[in-house]
């Protein structure tokens, strides 16, 4: 056992701020001619100095020179008293610098500024005492308009809360944010892009992911967690695996990975979940959701934790769904639901009742989309139907996007609720003027799609029928049968 120094009952408050310090070292390294010292209260060596004592003992942030310290039992309560005595001292000594700056402000003494840039130091406080080179609030304006044309900032960015208050503790640090470079040219301090990208953003996210990461470890105590996980293509082709903790309506990004290289198995599936889930806390999860495709690893992760359930993500299930009825496939397959036991079967489809539908609605909508003038007509139709109150949704048309659930759904909801648009519009002076201007294939395709489709009965009664089937019965147990029954019976 290391041998107590003499000075480690001393009463805490007796000590000068450095003899504290040294005070959590072993005596015997305390007189070794080189920097190397031993923490009394956990045993960690460390090259000394007084900020790397400080941030082992939690007052600064540490760094990779040092270890936070983690006490002995039997050193638990000095290792309080120091921490909570350093503590006050710097909170009244920063409290004292503060007021010597007030007074150099006031004053605008020579010898006052030195003091409080000493003083300012020693505290390691800002010395927020003005810049000798005073600029007026129209310069500072423009620079800063300079500033977003150069750089392409939007607009938003001056009404962000987080900049606003970044400019305000600029103005507030003073000259603390200037430096001379040689040559006598004044240069901020700001960080460049790469010490920001390397640096400063990943440690503001470690913070936040910690952040969330505690709020949601508490709440899984009482509720558990569900894990999710999908793929996506990066823009430089990388295939990307997310891995997502979930608890009640809090989310939490807890990986991106990088899966370039290796060979997508179910072993390499259910390892990474398995992963997750072990860093989770075990006891914390209850649930993981995949899609179908992933649905082989399924028994790979229950068979390391039996009492989590595994299901299919319901939004894949559906929208592929709605892709096959969508489609003139021959037959639509329904996938098991172990947790419903509900098990896979067959239907045959071989039906393009709605396939034609959304054909027809989407040719309508594609086609105005990509004309200037009729989409011009269109917008201000809209706009104009909208303040009159003849329409309830918006002047936005909808398109399909093949990689948005159910989008050919709401591509031809939204153009069920913009019929008196697609009306006006087929009836539009300035619309027929234009196209008496055009080629004759450009009026066929009208004739074909913009005054014809919305128009007739039997179309506007099959998106009804559509919307109708679908939304009402969108998440129902027996939606296939549903409409099967609709159509055939």
């Amino acid at each position: 056992m290391t041998p107590l120094p003499k000075d480690y009952h001393t009463a805490v408050s007796q000590m000068d701020t450095k003899n504290l310090l040294r005070s959590t070292l072993t005596e015997d390294c305390r007189t070794q001619k080189d920097d190397q010292r031993t923490c009394l209260l956990c045993g960690l060596s460390y090259f000394w100095r007084p900020s790397r004592c400080r941030a082992h003992l939690g007052l600064e942030e540490s760094t990779k020179h040092v270890q936070v310290c983690k006490p002995y039992p039997e050193h638990c309560d000095r290792f309080s008293e120091v921490v909570r005595e350093l503590r006050e001292r710097d909170t009244q000594t920063k409290q004292a610098a503060r007021e010597v700056t007030k007074r150099s402000l006031e004053s605008g003494a020579p010898d006052d500024a030195i003091n409080v840039e000493n003083f300012c130091k020693k505290a390691r406080v800002s010395d927020a005492r003005p810049f000798k080179i005073v600029r007026t609030r129209d310069e500072v304006d423009m620079q800063w308009a300079r500033a977003a044309v150069s750089a392409g900032l939007p607009m938003s960015f001056f009404d962000n809360k987080e900049v606003r208050k970044a400019v305000r503790m600029t103005a507030e640090c003073g000259e603390n944010y200037i430096r001379t470079k040689p040559g006598g040219v004044k240069e901020t301090t700001l960080p460049h892009r790469t010490y920001f990208t390397t640096k400063l953003i990943p440690k503001l996210d470690k913070f936040i992911d910690g952040k969330n990461m505690g709020k949601m470890r508490e709440m899984a105590e009482e509720l558990a967690a569900a894990v999710f996980s999908d793929g996506w293509t990066a823009v430089n082709h990388h295939p990307i695996v997310n891995i997502i903790m979930g608890v009640r309506s809090l989310h939490t990004l807890r990986a991106s990975i990088d899966t370039m290289g290796e060979e997508k198995t179910m072993d390499f599936i259910a390892a990474l979940i398995v992963q997750h889930i072990k860093e989770i806390g075990e006891g914390r999860v209850f649930v993981v959701c995949m899609d179908g495709a992933c649905k082989g690893a399924f028994v790979l992760i229950q068979k390391e934790f039996p009492w989590v359930q595994c299901f299919v993500c319901p939004a894949h299930a559906i929208d592929g769904f709605l892709k096959n009825v969508g489609s003139c496939t021959e037959s639509i397959r329904m996938q098991a639901n172990v947790m419903g036991d509900v098990p896979a079967s067959e239907m045959d489809w071989n039906e393009s009742f709605f396939r034609d539908c959304f054909d027809n609605v989407s040719k309508v909508v594609t086609w105005i989309a990509r004309k200037q003038k009729p989409f011009a007509r269109f917008q201000t139709i809209a706009q104009e139907l909208i303040k009159e109150r003849k329409i309830k949704c918006g002047a936005a048309m909808f398109k399909s996007v093949e990689t948005r659930f159910a989008s050919q759904v709401s591509m031809t909801e939204r153009a069920l609720q913009q019929k008196k648009v697609f009306k006006t519009l087929a009836k539009d002076e300035l619309f027929l003027e234009w196209l008496g201007k055009q080629p004759k294939v450009i009026r066929l395709e009208v004739q074909a799609h913009v005054c014809m489709t919305l128009l007739f009965s039997y179309f506007q009664s099959s998106y009804f029928l559509i919307i109708y089937i679908i939304s009402m019965q969108l998440f129902s147990n027996n939606m296939y049968y549903f409409i099967y029954y609709m159509i055939y019976v």
